[in-house]
């Protein structure tokens, strides 16, 4: 549970430090004009979601004690290509070592931080939902992608798991239209 914990504090912290860089850009820089408020909120939430998301799924996992930053470095074969092969990962973890660690974190975390990609891409843009899911598969597939030559675990799984989740964000912005109306 302190994994996860410390997960979602790490994304907190690169959201709250991306907000004054994002208003930079955005009003000293670029010098655009707020149309509405809701709007702009929304969009500096979505970009700093954006910026936290992709440097947590980038950054090499680290340890921090008092010997200094330690990065834990993963195996270059630790690149998965078999879908589904998550159900034996979950199976060896959560049914015979007992550790939900897993459950929590590669399952249901990659679902999570991709439903705001389904809600917010439709809402912001007005973008068509097999296109929201076409960006979803772009952005998880470049991200495995990218972290071949990091020492992170690439997976086709996370891909499977991150647009489930986008598909969950778009079913949860259509149940938000009918509500308006």
């Amino acid at each position: 549970m302190n994994e996860i914990l410390e997960y979602f504090k790490n994304i907190l912290i690169i959201m709250m430090l991306s907000i004054p860089i994002y208003y930079v850009v955005r009003f000293k820089i670029l010098k655009i004009k707020i149309t509405s408020k809701k709007r702009e909120i929304i969009l500096i939430i979505f970009t700093v979601y954006m910026i936290a998301l992709t440097l947590q799924i980038v950054t090499p996992k680290f340890i921090i004690n008092t010997s200094g930053i330690h990065i834990i470095h993963q195996d270059l074969d630790n690149i998965n290509i078999i879908p589904f092969y998550f159900i034996k990962d979950f199976y060896n973890e959560c049914i015979l070592l007992n550790n939900y660690n897993y459950l929590f974190i590669n399952i249901f975390g990659n679902i999570l931080l991709f439903i705001p990609i389904g809600f917010l891409l439709p809402y912001l843009f007005n973008i068509k939902y097999k296109r929201v899911m076409l960006y979803g598969i772009m952005f998880s597939f470049i991200v495995e992608i990218i972290q071949i030559w990091l020492p992170r675990v690439t997976d086709i799984d996370d891909i499977i798991l991150n647009n489930i989740g986008v598909y969950i964000g778009i079913l949860l912005y259509k149940k938000y239209l009918k509500s308006k109306f």
